[in-house]
């Protein structure tokens, strides 16, 4: 098992709360033939879900970066087939789930967190999220409008600037820097719904990186989760992006870039 499967377990295990003496990690294959890991812990009061797909949004000059992160936002709130503009938000609550999208240099994660009735519904609505968002125009502009009125008031913070040029020193133009900085206003001025669309499409797959399933729950059930919740994704995986180490183009230095903290979960031996 990787490094990043170890330590996303643990973490799912630690989010259950649960006080199990004997909990147990293994692998397994759903009937429809997706490997997951299931943390089997006794007595657990919710079901902790946890998938990772790979992006290449920090080394591809090609896309606006400011896509994903905005996508990453607004997946969840802008609406989906059969599910208006707040839908899930509002099945989420009713249900006492949670659902998060967060975004790295390497990986998009999914985090679910469900409690022990009205599971199928709630990964229903996660699945046409993932798998058909609209990105509504108005939840699109709002977001949107609401990331340029951070970066602008961040342009005008001296400590950000002051940031950001530790961030230069540190990475110059490699892409653990352009995945950490607050952004250009420009790429956030020009970005679309499309391009919003675009990467999420080219991003969810039914073949996840990896994908993690901590609770009270056996693998048969398990398997029944995973399947309800990638249906319909396309079954093609992507390879993770590797990230170089490139050459130091930051200010006032010459040579290559400082090689990341080793305890980073991204950094590749």
């Amino acid at each position: 098992m990787s490094k990043m499967l170890l330590v996303a377990a643990l973490l799912a295990l630690h989010m259950t709360g649960a006080n199990a003496a004997s909990p147990s990690i293994d692998e397994h294959i759903s009937a429809d033939g997706t490997r997951f890991v299931l943390v089997s812990v006794p007595e657990a009061d919710e079901i902790v879900i946890q998938v990772a797909w790979p992006t290449d949004w920090a080394v591809n000059r090609e896309s606006n970066h400011v896509a994903p992160i905005l996508a990453t936002r607004s997946q969840f709130l802008g609406g989906a087939e059969g599910f208006g503009p707040g839908a899930l938000n509002v099945s989420l609550n009713d249900a006492g789930a949670e659902a998060h999208l967060t975004l790295d240099s390497q990986f998009v994660y999914c985090s679910i967190v469900l409690p022990d009735n009205g599971v199928e519904g709630v990964l229903a609505a996660i699945n046409a999220h993932l798998r058909s968002p609209r990105f509504d125009e108005e939840w699109f502009h709002r977001i949107r409008d609401a990331y340029l009125d951070h970066l602008a008031k961040l342009q005008r913070d001296p400590s950000s600037y002051a940031f950001d040029t530790l961030r230069w020193s540190a990475f110059g133009d490699h892409p653990f820097r352009r995945s950490m900085a607050f952004g250009e206003l420009d790429a956030a001025k020009n970005v679309k719904r499309s391009d919003l669309a675009a990467w999420a499409d080219a991003t969810y797959t039914g073949v996840p990186h990896a994908l993690i399933v901590v609770g009270d729950v056996d693998a048969w059930t398990a398997g029944r989760l995973v399947g309800r919740l990638l249906q319909g994704l396309p079954g093609n995986p992507r390879p993770p992006a590797t990230l170089p180490v490139g050459v130091y183009n930051g200010p006032g230095r010459r040579g290559r870039c400082r090689a990341p903290p080793p305890t980073d979960p991204s950094v590749r031996d």
